[in-house]
């Protein structure tokens, strides 16, 4: 990613843009299927199964808590 806030964000603007159906469609599915408070067993795993898909390393069960992942990608900061 290029080095200037103005080209980071442009650069995220064309991320969102490319991924806009998928993105929607990820909200339309937690919306249609409400957990409650730290019950969210159905969207964690839809959210942290979207971010494998797309090449993140998903940790699962942080914290202690089964529905709370962490995510990493590329190396460093």
């Amino acid at each position: 990613m290029a080095g200037t806030p103005n080209d980071v964000h442009l650069a995220l603007r064309k991320e969102v843009a490319a991924r806009a159906d998928a993105l929607w469609d990820v909200a339309l599915r937690l919306h249609a299927d409400p957990e409650y408070a730290f019950a969210e067993h159905r969207a964690a795993a839809l959210l942290s199964g979207e971010l494998e898909r797309a090449g993140f390393a998903v940790e699962r069960g942080v914290a202690g808590m089964p529905t709370a992942f962490t995510t990493r990608s590329g190396r460093g900061r």
